[in-house]
């Protein structure tokens, strides 16, 4: 399985407690068509190829068609999770670890709550005002725009007034993606109830010291150095 150095254990991060890293852990799985025409290869790994300081899992798969030459021709690869599903059932219940680490899912928290919410990137909802702040806490003003068209008139015009209107950021909010807020939580049978609840931070970290215990068993049936 490769070179392997162990992580020094911390009380301040139980998750990580006896993980070893290794440079590479991979699995390999093929599936090919009756009339040998069509061939997927999924390819499951838990190891730190990308040198994080952590084993990362994923779960990717390839397609090939055959050529009238006989050779296999790459069709497309990647995330082919559906795929997996049908061709690698046996596979199908590890899709919800695809990034997860040995210290938690990818950005576990933050894009759980992000895509399981109805704001932007700016964390306004649609509608919804923010005013521009500088460093210190000033709030920021601005002149509106004004028209440089000529005015015809007999007699000089009247003197305009001009006000500071605030500057800042109007939300555009964004639709709910609770399919990929469950990716991103690693909790495939989560409610859009659930998903939509006040305290989801909480839930989330709750449910996270059991959530990596099932993902170091899983790791580990499948012969996996944790």
């Amino acid at each position: 399985m490769g070179e392997e150095t162990e992580i020094q254990s911390s009380q301040q991060d139980p998750i990580m407690t006896d993980s070893i890293v290794t440079k590479k852990q991979i699995i390999d799985a093929c599936f090919i068509s009756d009339d040998a025409k069509f061939r997927i290869d999924a390819i499951l790994s838990f190891d730190d190829e990308c040198n994080n300081g952590h084993n990362t899992f994923a779960i990717t798969a390839t397609t090939y068609t055959k050529s009238r030459n006989g050779s296999w021709v790459y069709e497309s690869g990647g995330c082919l999770h559906d795929k997996v599903k049908k061709y690698f059932p046996q596979y199908a219940h590890l899709i919800k670890w695809h990034l997860c680490e040995t210290d938690g899912p990818m950005y576990y928290i933050a894009n759980t709550l992000y895509h399981a919410g109805d704001k932007d990137h700016w964390g306004l909802r649609k509608g919804e005002f923010k005013h521009n702040r500088d460093a210190e806490g000033n709030l920021k003003w601005r002149l509106p725009y004004l028209s440089q068209d000529t005015i015809y008139s007999m007699e000089k015009p009247n003197p305009i007034i001009v006000e500071y209107e605030p500057q800042g950021i109007t939300g555009e909010g964004k639709e709910r993606d609770f399919d990929a807020a469950r990716s991103c939580a690693s909790w495939p049978e989560a409610t859009d109830q659930e998903l939509m609840s006040d305290n989801l931070k909480e839930v989330l970290e709750a449910r996270l010291p059991g959530l990596m215990k099932e993902f170091r068993e899983d790791m580990e049936k499948l012969g996996f150095t944790w």
